[in-house]
């Protein structure tokens, strides 16, 4: 998946991804969250660090790996400097290039 993601507001941000295969994550080409896990089940995976990003666009790229027969699912959540805990990121965020 390639697009843009708007963050809201300035601040530290925190990018989660739960699935249940492995899931690579750029913003503006650099990679926050890389793991290639193949196993069968849904995880996890947060950035590593939480990153401070402007209240701007940025360039969102997603791979996505599925084994065949797998559980299938992405789902996508952040958490910012206003936020008590981590909700899906809203459709109204994404915008393609």
């Amino acid at each position: 998946m390639r697009g843009i993601i708007m963050f809201p507001e300035s601040g530290d941000w925190e990018i989660i991804v739960k699935g249940a295969e492995g899931v690579r994550i750029s913003l503006e080409d650099i990679l926050v969250i890389n793991d290639e896990k193949a196993e069968d089940g849904f995880e996890e995976f947060n950035t590593p660090l939480e990153s401070r990003y402007n209240a701007t666009k940025y360039r969102l790229k997603i791979d996505y790996f599925q084994a065949k027969g797998q559980n299938v699912g992405l789902e996508l959540y952040w958490k910012g400097p206003s936020m008590s805990s981590k909700t899906i990121i809203p459709e109204s965020a994404y915008t393609t290039p």
